[in-house]
């Protein structure tokens, strides 16, 4: 008996496509760069958050210094700027030289007075003097003199003297002092109005610099678009910097702005006594 033939296998058909594992696709470089150019772009956006938020505190913590200065209510606005102009201040007339010249006076006027004190005060004087009596009148005729004697009181008249003198020459230095801080306060006040127009004009010419990179960018970024160059991320980026740079433009000038006023402000000790008088 022959053995029966063994079944042929049966031969298995193609899994579908859809069943078949795939293979990790790696993303793109430019896939990596547009996410690369987001996360960068979400930090500096935070980091200028930060930044608005500590400046819009400094600006709240210096109003209120400034209305606490000025007694003012906590919601009163602040008055403008007010300071006297660079013209106005004479350093013959100043206050602080004004007070100077007084001293000095004072001074002349108490080295006189000690003057005198050392010599002695002398007096002569006729008395004339009629006394009754049963004889008859009696007429007296004297010569009265009076002198102080001066025992100690023409060195303590010297001591007077040079204190008189001291105060004198001390006047002299501080009227010298008050001048020479009036001419470096206003050649100061001339340097910071100098630097203030400079860092305006500079500011100016960085303003239109940087919007003419802006139109560049601009630019660019239709072109880029368009033919699938620049992503919007990394023109956004740009934009920021040119913004930070526009930003940081613009308080070089506040700073040297507050310079000027701060310079100027000092002018209200110089102004002439008569016209602090006259102040509101």
């Amino acid at each position: 008996m022959s053995p029966s033939p063994s079944p042929k296998p049966r031969p298995r058909k193609p899994a579908p496509a859809s069943s078949r594992p795939s293979a990790p696709v790696s993303p793109s470089r430019s896939a990596r760069v547009r996410l690369a150019d987001r996360l960068t772009l979400q930090s500096r956006l935070a980091a200028l958050e930060l930044s608005r938020e500590r400046a819009q505190s400094a600006a709240d913590d210096a109003l209120a210094a400034a209305r606490g200065r000025l007694a003012l209510p906590p919601d009163a606005p602040l008055p403008a700027f007010a300071a006297p102009s660079p013209s106005e201040i004479d350093p013959d007339t100043a206050a602080l030289v004004a007070y100077a010249t007084a001293r000095r006076a004072e001074a002349d006027a108490q080295g006189r007075i000690a003057r005198a004190s050392a010599n002695p005060s002398t007096s002569v004087g006729v008395r004339l003097e009629r006394e009754r009596s049963r004889l008859g009148h009696e007429d007296t005729l004297g010569l009265a003199i009076s002198s102080d004697l001066p025992f100690r009181s023409r060195n303590y008249a010297r001591a007077d003297i040079r204190a008189a003198a001291a105060d004198r020459a001390a006047a002299e230095s501080d009227a010298s002092a008050a001048r020479h801080r009036i001419s470096t306060t206003l050649a100061r006040v001339a340097r910071a109005d100098r630097l203030a127009a400079t860092a305006r004009r500079l500011a100016g010419e960085t303003d239109k610099r940087l919007a003419a990179e802006h139109d560049i960018l601009s630019r660019a970024v239709s072109v880029g678009s368009s033919t699938g160059g620049m992503g919007s991320e990394n023109a956004v980026l740009h934009a920021v910097d040119i913004l930070e740079k526009s930003t940081e433009a613009q308080l070089q000038i506040l700073d040297a702005d507050t310079a000027a006023r701060t310079a100027r402000a000092e002018l209200w000790r110089l102004l002439p006594v008569s016209q602090l008088a006259s102040q509101p």
